[in-house]
């Protein structure tokens, strides 16, 4: 194959042509008045059973309880109409993200091919610059330190959704991540998760597509959830303990998270497998600084 080098590729700056538009994505919280679906639901059943309770009422009596009704349906519609726009807005940021990661690497594939194209002409002038391509190239074959980690989000909404986030420089490929509840007092939904990711971008960020329902311990009030991160240079196990939220007015329930990574080590023929393990991190409850708040004003 001949390979034709364009003299003028490396002449002047990319085009904007070769260039990704980046996209600009903005998180969306939800107002405080926007009060959990259901509420005004329950408050118009209390004003129909108020109507129901006295025989043989006057207008007098039943015309405020039917005002209130009407007031509270029409609510109970409104906050469904809110809720349906918030739950339409996180999914426009979870597309918006996942967009702006594959640009990301679009931008970074571009730069690499120009920068490659031009060092053909220059490989016996500029020896160094080959040499420290090839070890990024290298680097994201064999995904070097790099690693993933999965970290709960929407706990104040009571909702866990899931949030894969990776850390290093180097691309990891053949990403799959395994989510499986340990400690279950009844079966749920929530048993066993397994997405396959394929690639992810250095510090990259992916929204999963799995919500965790938290089925809490009678005893400890716990539930646990084991996680493992697999790619092409190891694996990460991770333990995510969820409870319910102390003293936090933000939160419903909080997190806890352990993560270790599982480094394969080249052995000789005939030995076992070795691993290297590496303590990723280790966090404190996701409410501590709330708990330590409270008890130093009740003091």
């Amino acid at each position: 194959m001949i390979l034709l080098l364009d003299p003028n590729l490396c002449a002047g700056p990319i085009s904007d042509t070769f260039r990704a538009a980046t996209v600009e994505c903005h998180p969306t919280f939800a107002p405080w008045y926007h009060l959990p679906v259901g509420i005004f639901a329950i408050l118009a059943g209390a004003c129909a059973v108020m109507v129901a309770m006295k025989e043989h009422a006057r207008w007098a009596w039943k015309g405020p309880w039917l005002l209130l009704i009407i007031v509270f349906t029409a609510a109970e519609l409104r906050m469904i109409k809110w809720s349906d726009a918030d739950a339409r807005k996180e999914k426009e940021y979870s597309e918006c993200k996942i967009q702006r990661n594959f640009q990301a690497i679009e931008r970074e594939n571009q730069a690499t091919f120009r920068e490659t194209m031009c060092e053909v002409s220059k490989v016996l002038d500029k020896t160094e610059r080959v040499v420290n391509l090839s070890r990024t190239t290298l680097g994201n074959i064999t995904g070097g330190g790099s690693y993933a980690y999965v970290i709960p989000s929407g706990l104040r909404l009571g909702r866990v959704g899931l949030v894969l986030q990776g850390n290093g420089a180097n691309i990891l490929i053949g990403v799959k991540v395994r989510i499986s509840e340990t400690k279950l007092s009844q079966p749920q939904i929530d048993d066993e998760h397994v997405i396959d990711i394929g690639s992810l971008p250095p510090y990259g960020t992916f929204y999963l597509p799995v919500e965790l329902h938290p089925n809490l311990d009678p005893q400890t009030g716990l539930t646990n959830y084991h996680v493992e991160v697999s790619a092409q240079n190891g694996a990460v196990e991770e333990t995510i303990e969820l409870r319910k939220s102390k003293d936090d007015p933000l939160m419903i329930y909080a997190c806890r998270l352990t993560a270790t990574m599982y480094t394969p080590l080249v052995s000789k023929p005939g030995d076992a497998p070795r691993q290297k393990e590496t303590n990723l991190m280790k966090t404190d409850w996701s409410d501590a600084v709330w708990i330590k708040l409270h008890s130093q004003q009740s003091k």
